[in-house]
């Protein structure tokens, strides 16, 4: 019997595509510069054939065509996850035939959904039963209510699937369900099934849920800067992840109009990188489909003029030897609201990886590209590694970094590797200790400090008696709001209190919030009729632990 693990953690690019519309042909050349540019930015992989490819425009010959572009560009190791999505079992399974064929490693598969009050959760199930059944390539499952009439898979009947089939190994979540996240990172093996958010303006919430990173189409526009903010969380720098996190989620928010206005980000930056001529005409979008006005485009650039500036300070993974530290320098600078600002400290990011190794930067281009891969690219091992339900695989290879000489380093995780990583920054060439964080801690015995405890976040800080302090945004996961419990809150800088997200609607009565909201707890939320409390806990998310919502009058309510 076969074992499959799950695909690479990190940030995924849903690449767009390029079209010659004078022919309405596929721009394969473009395409393949396109692919070549995106595979080199850090990412952990590229999903071909997915939403923002537009796919469903497309012939069966154009998707075998573009899946045979990106192996060429990428190199033969390099993940691809193919977009396999149709209305009938045989038709998927002809799209996972042509895409191993053309050497995919894994299928992202979206439920049936073209009559939408037929697909029951029986067609459901049978569907993916029988594909997973005969599929020659590892599924995961894409769940996107709202290009599927509707239709959104609960965290159960996801677990249960991936539970039933070996080869089914992970998720996208574009429905921004972060308790989907929590409920299946707490029941399946994280070797075994990757959670992916699908949007990256939710990447460090579902990291913190338990995500193994994000499929985002604004990683199209800056994946150097998606992968950065990525890089951060897994360092410990939650801070300065958060903060230029929040820029990034601002700047995305045009982009979020639909594909077109994705493409014509992409034609102002990473087309440009990838040396593309004429990408203005080439990434509009295919008939009958039309692309943003002139006043949305000029929208979209003012919104993301900031992230441009900083994605371009940010170098490839083969050219970060040569860095000096303006990237990091920049991106002090934006925090504060200076993109200009450069500094002299050099912090170096580790590079996405699988959840078994962390692979240090290179300092070539050939083993850059190595870097930014998984241990294994293979989709199935054979057996050695004993898992959760009993069935055991063979623990991919690791990757150890060789420790800097005394003194000497050009990566931060040079330095760790030294003296137990008691100098854990590379700053000119010499490892120095990281002042810039709080003491790490497990728990209160290693804060040493009178008064002091250890936090979630996992650093130490004094303790407070004020039941929604925080330091991060994760303290607010500790607090008596409901809220704050299911991650809608952030910490605020200048009063260590959890309050309720920027980005969510706030509200003091009903009369704020539009129709179909209501206001609980100080922000609008979608209303959901009920019969009493379980039906609040299967339906709505919001609602997702027991005791925090109510069914009153009808409609679930958070409670208190």
């Amino acid at each position: 019997m076969s074992f499959y693990r799950a695909p690479p953690s990190g940030v995924w690019a849903p690449a767009i595509t390029f079209f010659d519309h004078e022919t309405d042909t596929l721009d394969t050349d473009s395409q393949a510069a396109y692919y070549s540019y995106l595979s080199k930015t850090g990412l952990a992989g590229l999903v071909v054939l997915g939403t923002n490819a537009e796919t469903f425009l497309l012939t069966r010959e154009e998707r075998k065509a573009l899946l045979q572009t990106a192996r060429q560009a990428c190199g033969p190791s390099f993940p691809i996850m193919a977009g396999v999505g149709g209305h009938s079992t045989k038709q998927v399974l002809e799209f996972i035939n042509d895409a191993a064929d053309a050497g995919a490693d894994y299928v992202l598969l979206l439920p049936p959904a073209y009559f939408g009050k037929q697909t029951t959760p029986e067609v459901i199930n049978n569907f993916f039963d029988d594909v997973a059944k005969n599929s020659q390539l590892p599924i995961v499952i894409y769940n996107f209510p709202v290009v599927c009439n509707g239709i959104d898979l609960d965290s159960a009947t996801i677990a249960a699937l991936a539970k039933r089939h070996s080869n089914i190994v992970g998720v996208k979540l574009t429905c921004g369900a972060v308790a989907k996240i929590t409920r299946l990172s707490a029941e399946l093996p994280e070797e075994r099934f990757a959670i992916y958010g699908g949007q990256s303006d939710f990447l460090i919430g579902g990291l913190a849920a338990g995500s193994h990173g994000t499929i985002a189409g604004f990683a199209n526009v800056v994946p150097k800067t998606i992968v950065h903010i990525y890089n951060l969380y897994q360092e410990g720098k939650f801070q300065e992840a958060m903060v230029l996190h929040k820029k990034a989620a601002l700047a995305e928010q045009p982009c979020k109009a639909g594909i077109a206005s994705v493409k014509y980000a992409a034609t102002l930056s990473t087309a440009k990188a990838a040396g593309i001529k004429g990408a203005a005409d080439k990434l509009k979008p295919r008939r009958p489909y039309v692309e943003p006005t002139d006043a949305a485009k000029k929208s979209i650039e003012s919104q993301i003029s900031e992230m441009l500036d900083f994605e371009a300070t940010l170098k490839l993974p083969a050219e970060k030897g040569k860095s000096n530290g303006v990237a990091n320098g920049v991106s002090n600078g934006i925090m504060n609201g200076t993109s200009n600002s450069v500094a002299s400290t050099t912090t170096e990011s580790s590079v996405s990886s699988s959840p078994e190794t962390t692979l240090p930067l290179s300092t070539t281009a050939e083993l850059s590209v190595v870097a930014t891969q998984t241990t294994t690219i293979s989709d199935v091992v054979s057996s050695s590694e004993t898992f959760a339900d009993g069935t055991t695989t063979t623990p991919a290879t690791t990757t150890t970094t060789a420790a800097a000489e005394p003194g000497e380093c050009t990566y931060n995780v040079e330095c760790e590797a030294l003296n137990g990583g008691a100098n854990p920054i590379c700053d000119a060439g010499t490892c120095v200790p990281d002042n810039s964080q709080p003491d790490p801690c497990t728990d209160d015995s290693d804060c040493t400090t009178p008064g002091e405890t250890c936090s979630i976040s996992g650093f130490c800080h004094v303790a407070s008696e004020e039941p929604d302090f925080c330091v991060d945004e994760n303290d607010c996961l500790l607090s008596v709001k409901p809220i704050c419990v299911l991650g809608l809150c952030e910490c605020s800088e200048s009063t260590h209190q959890c309050a309720p997200r920027s980005d969510l609607q706030l509200c003091q009565s009903n009369a704020g919030c539009s129709a179909g909201a209501a206001c609980q707890q100080g922000i609008c939320v979608d209303q959901v009729a009920c019969s009493g409390p379980d039906s609040c806990l299967a339906n709505l998310d919001l609602c997702v632990l027991p005791g925090v919502c109510v069914c009153r009058n009808g409609v679930c309510a958070l409670d208190g």
